[in-house]
């Protein structure tokens, strides 16, 4: 498997949090190779069946969000441009000038419109808001009508980018990285007898609810899950507290959400392999799917693992793919080594 290409064919498929149908559609594809009971869930999540547990062996959840943050048509203005409202964690101020790409009935490029500093009559300090945000696809309302609906979605248009070393930039590694982990650790478990009982799901709306994960982890019901999402890398001016470091590994989650034996054998199963690692460490939720999986049905001991990635929600995210891998490599250690005492 070429990373770098599965990675970027992943992130430049739609899915903006509620219409993930363009995503899902491809790891249904991509998950073929691994399993032959691929299920669609009402809500556009995708899950997989692995393989079946071994005696007392755990059954296993590996876990990843499939949507990504963008935007959702309120109306066609008189002049043929669009308003919007976010759908997900959008920052306003990334927005202007921005090349965008609406998904209508076809999908068309537009241009997030910005006034030129010549013609700004006073300089303004107000926060810009959602309301201020419209695009122009150079279109008259009437010829816009007849390829978008209000309620179609936008999302960023944004051409990859390599950057120095094994890092790579463009749009939806949050979480196409965590998902690209996960078919990872599958390649990896391919050819290896494990005993645990496995199941990988893809889960929609993580952006916006969470309610691909709840209703996920109840249909799979898993002993024990893994999610695997980003949290934030080192940049400039973030408090080095709470960011991980770029190239050092998956981040591991502690938590009172999370297990803590699981977090500790996670950190154990990385130093036996040498694997590099860091710890992610939370006072409260983890705003992740971890937070919805760990209270299906009567609870389930759930375990993070995050991929380092800078510029989170922007069109400009930035991972390692070092730290990918690294993950993978983790996920795969874990259900080789699961045993029913594993916690």
């Amino acid at each position: 498997m070429n990373i770098k290409s599965t990675l970027l064919k992943l992130c430049e498929a739609h899915g903006v949090s509620g219409r993930e149908n363009e995503i899902a559609a491809l790891l249904k594809t991509m998950l073929a190779p691994y399993s032959d009971r691929i299920f669609l869930s009402p809500l556009g999540s995708v899950i997989a069946k692995i393989s079946e547990a071994y005696d007392n062996h755990p059954e296993v959840l590996l876990e990843a969000h499939i949507d990504q943050v963008g935007l959702v048509v309120t109306s066609i203005t008189d002049d043929g441009f669009l308003t919007v409202a976010n759908c997900g964690g959008i920052d306003i101020n990334l927005l202007i000038a921005q090349e965008v790409i609406v998904c209508g009935h076809k999908n068309i490029k537009g241009i997030i419109c910005s006034i030129p500093p010549h013609l700004k009559k006073q300089k303004s300090k107000a926060p810009l808001t959602i309301n201020d945000i419209y695009i122009d696809i150079g279109m008259a309302k009437s010829e816009a009508e007849k390829i978008i609906n209000i309620g179609s979605v936008v999302t960023y248009n944004y051409s990859p980018v390599c950057l120095i070393g094994n890092k790579i930039s463009v749009k939806s590694l949050d979480n196409r990285a965590g998902v690209m982990a996960v078919l990872l650790a599958l390649e990896q478990l391919k050819e290896v007898d494990y005993k645990c009982g496995l199941t990988v799901a893809f889960s929609s709306m993580e952006e916006t609810s969470g309610k691909g994960a709840a209703t996920s982890g109840y249909f799979v019901n898993p002993d024990l899950a893994i999610c695997v999402d980003v949290s934030f890398a080192q940049t400039i001016d973030c408090p080095k507290n709470k960011c991980g470091d770029m190239g050092k590994g998956p981040m591991i989650g502690i938590s009172p959400t999370l297990d803590f034996n699981l977090s500790s054998k996670l950190q154990s199963i990385a130093k036996k392999r040498n694997i590099p690692y860091q710890l992610e460490v939370m006072g409260g939720a983890t705003s992740t799917d971890a937070d919805k999986i760990c209270v299906s049905r009567d609870g389930v001991i759930t375990g993070l693992c995050s991929i380092p990635l800078k510029y989170m929600h922007s069109p400009v995210e930035v991972v390692d793919i070092d730290d990918i891998e690294n993950t993978a490599n983790l996920l795969a250690n874990f259900v080789m080594l699961c045993k029913d005492d594993v916690i």
